[in-house]
C-alpha cells in the first residue's frame, strides 16, 4: 500500500481542446498516469457449479473398452456435481496525476 505506479499504456484521453483515442494504445510520449495503490481486497465469493450428465452411451462405451460385456435397457443418468469457492484479488488505485503532452 502506498506505492506508486505509472501506466504507459492508456487507452484514451481527453481534455478542454484534445481527444485521443489509442490504437489499441496512445504512445507513451502523448499521454502517461500515476496512481496510488490505496489497498488490496477481496471480491465477492463466487460459487462455480459444475454438472456433468453421463449418459447411457458413453458408460455403455466406457464399459466395453474394459472388455465387459453388459447389456443396458432404459440405463438412468446418474448425476455427478462439484462445487467450487472463488474470490478475485482486486487493487484499489487513486489516480494522482495525467500528463498529457499535446
Amino acid at each position: 500500500m502506498g506505492q506508486t505506479i505509472r501506466f504507459d499504456q492508456v487507452v484514451s484521453a481527453r481534455g478542454q481542446d484534445f481527444k485521443l483515442l489509442g490504437q489499441p494504445f496512445i504512445s507513451p510520449d502523448y499521454v502517461s498516469v500515476k496512481a496510488t495503490v490505496i489497498e488490496h481486497l477481496k471480491g465477492e465469493k463466487l460459487t462455480i457449479f459444475k454438472h456433468r450428465r453421463y449418459g447411457w452411451m458413453s458408460a455403455l462405451l466406457f464399459l466395453l473398452l474394459l472388455n465387459i460385456i453388459f447389456f443396458f435397457l432404459g440405463h438412468r443418468r446418474k448425476n455427478s456435481q462439484r462445487t467450487r469457492g472463488h474470490r478475485q484479488q482486486l487493487t484499489a488505485l487513486r489516480i494522482c496525476e495525467v500528463t498529457a503532452n499535446v
